[in-house]
């Protein structure tokens, strides 16, 4: 934007100046015009509202606290990086811009180690003056903590696994740099999904979720709600019929410019079958059943009465155990956790069913 922001003054200086001297003025009243009118254009450019497309992101719940653009602590004509001044139509000086660039992805590397670190605490102090010293301050110290947090994140599951001083660590990084759930709400998820797909290949039923309010379907006496997915297209199996064929028939002429056609139809119906999205609503996963819950239908379907479990990249599928059972499949935009979670839940619950004695 500064860049925009000076190339734009410039013109209209440089056509202010030309228009002048073509219309016979001298080149010292183009000079005045200019110096009088490229403060008014500076500021009228930096002022102007920015459009839709460039606009900036407005708050949110999950940004509250947090500037929502670094645009809003900065100023023309004052470094954004040494904050001391600089030319007056940028934001930064050339030389700690480079400082800044050059040093950035080092301190990210630095922050990624101490997210996977026995004691992240006792890196803290030095991450933040190797920070300082490559002019990464405020919010671009704020910025880099959160992209090391995204990384470490991806590198720790890189086995799909999240163990429990892997999550005990990322823990500890979140406390040490004041990351709350506002801050990186994703990888907070990620963290709780990984805590619960390790206890269930532990073997135990997870309670890490806490709903408020009132949830969109009744449990069961003794049931324990381990997910809930929100806007959760559920996509069924639909059938359509149409006819093909051929139609037969005579003309008769009755009068002049009347006719009567005798016809037939002789067709046979095509039926065919795709999938559909059905309905739209809230998918809860518990240790005895999976429920659904739409604006159109509502459903509950016992963990122990699916025969086939299908993995999509954006949900799963599962398929019951009557013999007219069709695919229904639940689109939640997260096709391995969901698809994780049924899986390894499906197994605890075929454990802990009573085993008949053999004949």
């Amino acid at each position: 934007m500064e860049h925009r922001s000076a190339f734009i003054i410039l013109l209209v200086d440089i056509l202010l100046g030309i228009t002048n001297v073509l219309r016979g003025g001298s080149f010292w009243t183009a000079f005045c015009t200019s110096l009088i009118l490229t403060p008014v254009v500076g500021i009228f450019v930096v002022a102007w509202p920015k459009s839709k497309k460039g606009a900036l992101p407005e708050s949110t719940p999950t940004q509250a606290g947090r500037s929502n653009s670094r645009n809003r602590g900065r100023s023309l004509g004052k470094c954004e990086f040494c904050n001391t001044k600089c030319f007056f139509l940028f934001y930064f000086h050339r030389s700690c811009r480079q400082v800044y660039d050059r040093n950035r992805p080092g301190v990210i590397d630095s922050l990624v180690a101490a997210a996977k670190a026995e004691d992240c605490k006792s890196l803290k102090t030095g991450i933040e003056s190797r920070a300082k010293d490559a002019l990464l301050d405020g919010d671009h110290f704020r910025d880099a903590v959160l992209e090391a947090l995204k990384r470490a994140i991806h590198d720790v599951l890189s086995d799909n696994l999240l163990s429990s001083e892997e999550e005990r660590r990322l823990k500890s990084f979140l406390t040490e740099f004041s990351i709350t759930q506002a801050d990186a709400p994703e990888q907070y998820l990620q963290i709780v999904k990984g805590g619960i797909l390790r206890d269930l290949t532990e073997g135990k039923v997870p309670t890490r979720v806490n709903v408020d309010g009132s949830l969109p379907f009744n449990l069961q006496r003794g049931e324990k709600l381990i997910w809930l997915f929100e806007k959760v297209d559920l996509i069924e199996e639909h059938r359509h019929t149409h006819y093909e064929g051929r139609s037969a028939g005579l003309s008769i002429r009755i009068a002049k410019g009347v006719y009567y056609r005798t016809s037939a139809f002789r067709g046979h119906p095509v039926q065919t079958t795709a999938m559909e999205v059905s309905d739209r609503g809230f998918l809860g996963v518990t240790n005895k059943h999976i429920y659904f819950a739409g604006s159109a239908k509502s459903f509950r379907v016992a963990l122990n009465h699916i025969v086939r479990f299908q993995s999509f990249d954006d949900g799963v599928g599962i398929t019951k155990d009557t013999a007219s059972a069709k695919l229904i499949v639940f689109r939640t935009g997260d096709g391995w956790f969901t698809n994780n979670l049924l899986q390894n839940l499906n197994q605890i619950e075929t454990k802990s069913e009573p085993q008949s004695d053999a004949a």
